[in-house]
């Protein structure tokens, strides 16, 4: 009964959290917004169930998101890198680097991770993740320059 309550007050919490995010997009309060935040919000709150019934279990670490502090500097460098590299018109090249995944819900959430920290920079981006050869594909377009680190 309690982990029940536990379970509703937390959809709670998110379709507050998506209603106020909706309020604060777009910075009115009049009634038809209001209404279409509302529906907004319970039509996110309903996506977010479905997902959590067909999706796989995951768990993300706080201490893993330090690992996309460096993002920003890596996406101005390689934005420069890519507008260099437009006029010699290469095709880039695939490299796998080793990525070890634990089994479960963790390994999911690194997994997640790795595949979003290597796709935001523009020079590189995950093609696939063998998470039973503890491998992650990529593809540079520029490979001179020191590669993405996951």
């Amino acid at each position: 009964m309690v982990e029940r309550a536990r379970g509703l007050a937390r959809w709670a919490l998110r379709g507050v959290l998506l209603y106020a995010l909706w309020l604060l997009l777009v910075g009115t309060v009049k009634t038809p917004e209001l209404v279409a935040g509302a529906v907004a919000a319970a039509l996110g709150v309903a996506g977010i169930v479905a997902a959590r019934r067909h999706l796989p279990e995951y768990r993300l670490e706080p201490r893993w998101l330090a690992s996309l502090l460096p993002v920003p500097w890596e996406i101005v460098r390689d934005t420069v890198v890519v507008l260099a590299t437009l006029p010699r018109r290469t095709r880039g090249r695939f490299r796998s680097a080793a990525l070890a995944v634990p089994p479960g819900p963790r390994g999911r959430g690194m997994q997640a991770l790795a595949e979003v920290r290597g796709t935001l920079a523009p020079n590189a981006y995950v093609v696939d993740v063998d998470a039973e050869r503890g491998l992650v594909l990529l593809h540079e377009l520029d490979a001179r320059v020191e590669g993405t680190a996951l």
